[in-house]
């Protein structure tokens, strides 16, 4: 009852930048748990010799889908720290301190995102074609010029 437009709107920070903080955690499991699904697909394909075909692309179809997943994150990241460069700009219209997201830095956070993602795209995109012919069996003439 007693609250004011100032108590709300710091409320409403802390929440935003605790749905940051969640959305942030996400995304490094996002790259994290890709990583590992592929690092373990891979690795079963060949040691199970899993012959070549469409199977052996399933890790690039995880990491794409992770990557829109990540995506939509820093999208909403972005849009949140925009609405809270807004509400710095009411509490902090003397100029001291500016506040976080009005300082001029660049957004290493989404450049470093890119950058992993853009990885292990690439990798699980050509993986296959290094991969599969470890995990070729041999064929009967091979295994007898063993």
């Amino acid at each position: 009852m007693g609250a004011t437009r100032e108590d709300f709107l710091v409320d409403e920070y802390k929440a935003l930048r605790s749905e940051i903080d969640v959305l942030l955690a996400e995304t490094r499991r996002l790259e994290i748990y890709s990583a590992g699904v592929a690092a373990g697909l891979f690795s079963w394909f060949v040691t199970q010799h899993v012959p070549a075909g469409v199977l052996w692309y399933v890790p690039l179809v995880v990491a794409a889908l992770a990557s829109v997943r990540a995506a939509v994150s820093y999208v909403r990241i972005t849009q949140l720290g925009n609405y809270i460069r807004e509400t710095e700009a009411v509490f902090l219209s003397s100029g001291n301190p500016i506040g976080w997201e009005r300082t001029k830095r660049t957004s290493g956070l989404l450049v470093s995102g890119i950058v992993v993602w853009l990885l292990l795209l690439i990798g699980c995109g050509t993986a296959p074609s290094y991969l599969q012919p470890l995990g070729r069996t041999p064929t009967l003439n091979e295994q007898q010029a063993l």
